[in-house]
């Protein structure tokens, strides 16, 4: 989008999952949302806007604050809006939708000024707009300054005896082990430590849900696919590479490769969650999709019913409808008809909603 934000993956936060966002107030600065202000405050995002909105005198725009709102037109601005979990209805409803930075935060905080906010914010600075951004530059310092010494140590005796180079090699041997522990301080401390194994089987079960996929394997194959189109990773090249390294085993499977290296796993992770945000917004996967148009989505409410709700198709219904309420946001109350089937037949957005929660609906019965 044309404000350069880009949303790097999620972090757990004071029991919260809350989205890793950089960019907008200069190329990897981190920022924060007032989505997100408000979560982890037990706030209202009103009152969050109103504080900043009241003081907008004391914040500087571009420096402090970026008013997403005014943007909401620009290319990308709403898609990016609706992926970090703002509906469509409340995009429209906000008067300001404000992206913060560090300072902005720290500005807001002294507006609010309470002991529990100030608790709150040192955690944040710690946690998530500091300590990555520390722990990076120190180890990776140390990491040229050994390689450095070690290839002034090999270029100083390359024409010595068979056994010099062997201690040599033997020292660029130990130059990997190190430069493997500093992947493992900046995975403990930011990324890999943060996922489960639920966690991660969550979110590719989700994609198979949105994207209509009929296997795990499917989703997993898709990304090691965009992992080679998009970052020039080959992850079959890198199982090769790892067990030519490690013989001792030679059966690894891609995946444990991929989370034996932190490189690899926020790689892989930032993609299934660009995928799972895509999917999200526009309900299509690789062309699997159990139902494509409204009519066929008519017909499938029937087959799920005959399938997984013992023929009781109006149980379908409410169902297709909760979901699109819970995972698609439509406010039913703000919605004026007779029922919601015509509502839905009376409005074409309504109704791609309703093909894209049949699916998920189809997905999850039969999962």
């Amino acid at each position: 989008m044309e404000i350069g934000v880009l949303i790097e993956g999620r972090q757990e936060f004071m029991g919260k999952e809350i989205p890793v966002i950089s960019g907008g107030f200069g190329e990897g600065r981190k920022c924060i949302y007032d989505k997100t202000v408000a979560e982890i405050h037990g706030m209202r995002e009103a009152d969050i806007r109103r504080r900043i909105t009241n003081n907008i005198k004391r914040f500087k725009e571009t420096i402090d604050f970026i008013d997403l709102k005014q943007r909401v037109r620009q290319m990308h601005t709403l898609e990016f809006l609706l992926s970090l979990g703002y509906s469509k209805q409340s995009v429209t409803q906000a008067d300001h939708i404000y992206l913060l930075s560090e300072r902005g935060y720290a500005k807001l905080i002294k507006i609010m000024d309470s002991d529990l906010a100030w608790e709150i914010h040192d955690r944040l600075v710690d946690e998530y707009f500091t300590m990555r951004d520390e722990i990076i530059p120190k180890m990776t310092k140390l990491f040229l300054t050994l390689e450095s010494e070690l290839l002034e140590l090999k270029s100083g005796f390359e024409k010595s005896t068979d056994c010099i180079s062997n201690k040599i090699d033997t020292g660029f041997g130990s130059l990997q082990k190190i430069n493997l522990k500093y992947e493992e301080c900046v995975a403990d401390s930011s990324f890999i430590s943060k996922y489960r194994k639920c966690d991660v089987e969550n979110i590719i079960g989700e994609i198979m849900a949105y994207g209509g996929y009929s296997s795990g394997q499917k989703v997993f194959s898709k990304i090691y696919q965009i992992m080679k189109q998009k970052c020039g990773i080959d992850v079959k090249q890198c199982q090769a590479d790892y067990i030519l390294q490690n013989p001792e085993t030679p059966e690894i499977s891609p995946w444990k490769v991929i989370t034996r290296s932190p490189i690899l796993f926020q790689n892989f992770m930032g993609i299934a969650f660009k995928m799972l945000d895509k999917l999200k917004n526009y309900g299509s996967g690789d062309g699997d999709m159990v139902s494509h148009d409204f009519e066929e989505a008519l017909k499938q409410i029937k087959v799920i019913a005959d399938n997984t709700f013992n023929s009781n198709i109006p149980s379908v219904y409410q169902a297709v409808y909760k979901c699109m309420e819970d995972i698609f946001g439509v406010r039913w109350s703000y919605i004026k008809c007779k029922s919601k089937i015509r509502a839905v037949e009376a409005d074409k957005d309504l109704q791609e909603i309703f093909i894209r929660a049949v699916n998920y609906t189809w997905c999850h019965s039969v999962a």
